[in-house]
């Protein structure tokens, strides 16, 4: 039940800054239903949560990921940004809170290979800015499964029903 209650919380503190402590603009979604596993025979399933910033001020992002018993799962996200000169992703570095800037677009996948383990879960996304608009990010998730290098399926679907927020 504790365990619960910190999401929970999470979310009550933004509505209350948010609308309160700061001249600033913020937000927050959550999104359910994220998978992760990894095996050492190289099965894996990967969450992937992409984040375009629509507004002409940059934006501070975190993305906090919880397991299945509420446990908040920490450091292990992997920051990427497209690339216009290669045909690969620039790696960023793990992170959980980083900074969009205006018009631009990044990606964090959840990446633990640490241990054998199976998470279904869900994650908080929280955003700040300095500008004042009160809807900033569009995103989708994306989760991928592996059968060592090869795609073995995958599904993606909008955050907030593709809307802003």
């Amino acid at each position: 039940m504790k365990k619960l209650i910190t999401p929970l919380l999470t979310v009550v503190l933004v509505t209350i800054l948010c609308s309160t402590a700061y001249a600033d603009s913020c937000g927050m979604t959550i999104v359910p239903g994220l998978g992760y596993a990894y095996s050492p025979n190289n099965q894996c399933m990967s969450t992937r949560i992409t984040l375009s910033n629509i507004t002409s001020e940059e934006v501070e992002v975190t993305i906090e990921f919880y397991d299945q018993d509420g446990n908040m799962l920490t450091d292990k996200g992997r920051l990427y940004k497209g690339s216009s000169t290669k045909g690969s992703v620039d790696w960023l570095g793990y992170t959980s809170t980083f900074t969009i800037p205006a018009n631009a677009t990044r990606t964090l996948n959840y990446w633990d290979t640490s241990k054998n383990h199976y998470i279904e879960g869900y994650a908080i996304i929280k955003w700040n800015s300095l500008g004042s608009s009160a809807k900033a990010l569009v995103g989708n998730a994306h989760v991928a499964r592996f059968l060592g290098n090869q795609y073995a399926g995958f599904h993606t679907a909008p955050i907030n029903e593709g809307k802003p927020f």
